[in-house]
């Protein structure tokens, strides 16, 4: 063999070489992974999850003709809402479209070993996001656990590490911070998951804590559970 042909063989494999060095490196080797947290605003499926609040994000064709849609719609009082929920269309293409755009930014952003997710309805939207979005990110967990929030939004965890032991969920409560004989609205609690990363356990708590439209106090009282729990 002729020595500028040797070189070309030496140098195709130590370029073989580094490059599947690097990727073994990547995936066996790293010491850190990352975390990213997402509000994604109402990431609603198109039907209707019982006994929850959600006729907002309907399709407009069930609306048109649900009376219990068109009732609940026409019982609130502030003029927007009500009319987003008599005619917001809320179809599977929009579902669809919002999904995409939420994928979007996350392969943006990296796409992150583990996401924390604000305001995701239910479980069903949420394996949606990720087979319909993110197929080709190696998310392989799934957190939701269904709260009590009368909207039926919650928070979830998808992440790429594995799940160990159980998932918890700690519920927030606010009664401190009402009057006696008034009634208490219910808030998402706190999602903790614990994964593993290279032999070792780590958890995560997923928190949403009350609105503005609520008072400072409950914010406060979300803060302690969060304190107490860890």
């Amino acid at each position: 063999m002729g020595i500028l042909k040797q070189r070309i063989v030496f140098s195709i494999l130590i370029i073989f070489f580094a490059t599947s060095f690097q990727a073994f490196s990547a995936n066996s080797y790293r010491r850190t992974f990352t975390v990213m947290t997402y509000n994604v605003e109402n990431l609603f499926d198109s039907l209707h999850d019982e006994s929850k609040d959600d006729y907002t994000f309907l399709p407009l064709s069930r609306k048109q003709t649900d009376s219990e849609v068109r009732a609940y719609c026409a019982s609130l009082g502030n003029p927007y809402y009500r009319s987003q929920c008599f005619d917001l269309d809320w179809n599977e293409n929009v579902v669809i479209n919002k999904i995409q755009n939420i994928a979007r930014v996350i392969k943006e952003s990296g796409s992150p070993d583990i996401i924390v997710l604000q305001e995701v309805e239910n479980i069903n939207v949420l394996r949606k996001l990720k087979n319909i979005g993110l197929s080709s990110e190696g998310y392989r967990e799934l957190v939701l656990v269904e709260g009590p929030d009368k909207r039926g939004i919650d928070v979830a965890i998808m992440s790429k590490l594995p799940l160990v032991g159980d998932v918890k969920y700690h519920q927030i409560d606010l009664s401190p911070a009402y009057e006696e004989g008034e009634t208490v609205k219910l808030t998402r609690g706190i999602l903790e998951a614990t994964f593993n990363f290279k032999g070792k356990r780590f958890s995560v708590f997923a928190n949403h804590w009350p609105s503005q439209r609520n008072s400072d106090e409950t914010r406060v009282i979300a803060s302690k559970t969060l304190i107490k729990i860890l």
